[in-house]
């Protein structure tokens, strides 16, 4: 991308941004990404069946375009998922009775789930639509409309909750600062959004093929943070402290906890306590109980999954080894068949030779026996001549 529209700028106030992708842009003040694009009123829902976030959202949009669960399922689905994942979280942090507010409950199965466990639960969704929804199937509260339209105490909420939620806000900044004033002093928000690995570049997160990529939705995520540049954020309209715990999605996504002190982590008797005093909090406990159960299977089933690999990969080992081995010996038992039949060669050329050399001594011992008479006979011969010269010169 060669150039970029100059009159967006950053949520941190800079304007100078770099080309990131074809639809984004990179701030290198503070490590963020931000849509390079103007976009009209997100924030206000009037016709349900075009607005960016009314019924045909929810009911087209999403599963059409990203093939997600339409509303129904995930209503059923979430619930012992996600929504049970971050209860578990905030129990920590605010056990019951707290007063919570959801910035973009959908469904509302979250808020059900709080009320459940013993929270004063609020719901607040953009669609006048989906807030009767959540409403009719869940039985809970729903504002319908922007957090800054609603009437709302100051410093009457002990949490806010914005799931996937942050990423779509025009104006992050004044959103959340206008929720900071509805938090009590000791408040704490609690925030999934994706988390931008800020020192790659869109090169280098192609090559890797990175999940995060799949966050880059150019008609719908206006701010892509990094958790350098959310921890900048919050500590910006005063809220020192960002606790980040492990997402559910950790894959894209950052979990966290901001408040304007460290948060206190309670202890588990004081949760099961906070639960235990009404009977749909006994409901949840016992729903936490059979869940902690199935980690510890799924983490069992991992554990007997890795040793079982592990195994696998000692006995593929062996097999090579054995194979290897099988191969030398094979190889060996070819060279000693190969000696075995150069030995028999070596002997039968060694017989052919020795009856060879039998023959030329037989033949030897012939010409010497010859050579020998012979010569026998010259010698008696010669002693006869001399004999008789010898006797012959002696006469008178």
């Amino acid at each position: 991308m060669d150039h970029y529209n100059q009159s967006i700028g950053c949520w941190c106030g800079t304007t100078a941004l770099e080309p990131f992708s074809e639809h984004y842009l990179f701030c290198p003040s503070c490590k963020s990404l931000r849509l390079n694009a103007s976009v009209g009123d997100v924030a206000h829902v009037s016709d349900g069946e075009t607005d960016l976030y009314g019924k045909y959202y929810y009911l087209r949009h999403l599963p059409e375009k990203y093939g997600y669960p339409d509303i129904e399922t995930r209503a059923r689905h979430d619930l012992p998922e996600r929504c049970l994942y971050w209860l578990r979280t905030l129990l920590k942090y605010k056990p019951p009775p707290s007063k919570i507010l959801e910035l973009g409950c959908a469904h509302g199965g979250f808020v059900s789930l709080l009320q459940w466990a013993g929270y004063e639960a609020t719901g607040l969704e953009l669609s006048p639509w989906l807030a009767n929804y959540a409403s009719g199937i869940f039985g809970v509260t729903v504002l319908a409309g922007p957090i800054e339209d609603q009437q709302i105490a100051p410093a009457s909420l002990d949490v806010i909750v914005l799931m996937d939620v942050l990423e779509h806000l025009q104006n992050p900044v004044a959103t959340v600062s206008h929720c900071l004033g509805l938090l009590k002093p000791d408040g704490i928000f609690l925030i999934q959004t994706p988390s931008f690995p800020e020192n790659k570049s869109y090169e280098q997160l192609q090559n890797e093929s990175s999940p995060f990529l799949e966050q880059l939705k150019y008609d719908e995520h206006l701010h892509l943070f990094s958790k350098s540049s959310i921890t900048e954020f919050f500590s910006r309209i005063g809220f020192d402290s960002v606790r980040f715990e492990p997402a559910i999605f950790s894959h894209y996504d950052m979990f966290f906890l901001s408040g304007r002190t460290a948060v206190t982590v309670h202890p588990q008797e004081e949760i099961v306590t906070a639960l235990t005093v009404s009977p749909s909090g006994r409901l949840m406990q016992a729903l936490i109980d059979i869940d902690d159960e199935k980690r510890n299977w799924i983490r069992k089933y991992a554990e007997a999954e890795a040793d079982r690999a592990a195994r696998l990969a000692v006995i593929h080992k062996l097999e090579q080894q054995l194979a290897e081995a099988e191969a030398d010996r094979t190889a060996k038992l070819a060279a000693i068949h190969k000696l075995e039949r150069q030995h028999l060669t070596a002997q039968k050329r060694f017989r052919q030779i020795s009856q060879e050399l039998h023959g030329i001594v037989a033949e030897r011992d012939k010409e010497l026996e010859i050579v020998k008479t012979s010569f026998s006979w010259r010698i008696t011969s010669l002693l006869r001549w001399v004999l008789g010269k010898i006797s012959s010169t002696e006469k008178p």
